[in-house]
């Protein structure tokens, strides 16, 4: 089963991807999301689909949660939110942790746990 840190990275990493295309939930960056994609470069891999280990899509996806909403733009937390999330499948085809169903439940196990109502 996949790395418990790596998991609780990617549960970060999805929270902020959540937040990231909503101008009313919206929240900078942070040092939770700083720490989440410092560990998940640490561990990847190269990407099967792509090739050698690279940083792009780290970069990439910090630079979207950093640039802010454009009021004027319609559609910009839209294009924020699909941008990100095209990197963050990046990221977790090179950290090994595909979107199965068996990572996906161990990820909502992990969430589960992790609230009080749980």
């Amino acid at each position: 089963m996949a790395d418990r840190i790596a998991m609780i990275a990617v549960c970060i990493v999805e929270d902020y991807l959540a937040w990231c295309g909503n101008r009313v939930l919206f929240r900078p960056p942070e040092l939770p999301l700083r720490l989440a994609l410092a560990y998940l470069y640490m561990i990847a891999g190269d990407d099967p689909r792509v090739g050698p280990k690279t940083r792009e899509p780290f970069d990439e996806l910090w630079r979207e949660m950093m640039r802010g909403l454009d009021s004027e733009r319609h559609f910009d937390g839209y294009v924020r939110s699909t941008m990100a999330t095209a990197c963050y499948r990046k990221i977790r085809r090179m950290v090994r942790l595909p979107e199965t169903r068996e990572i996906e439940d161990a990820i909502a196990r992990m969430r589960k746990v992790g609230r009080k109502d749980g």
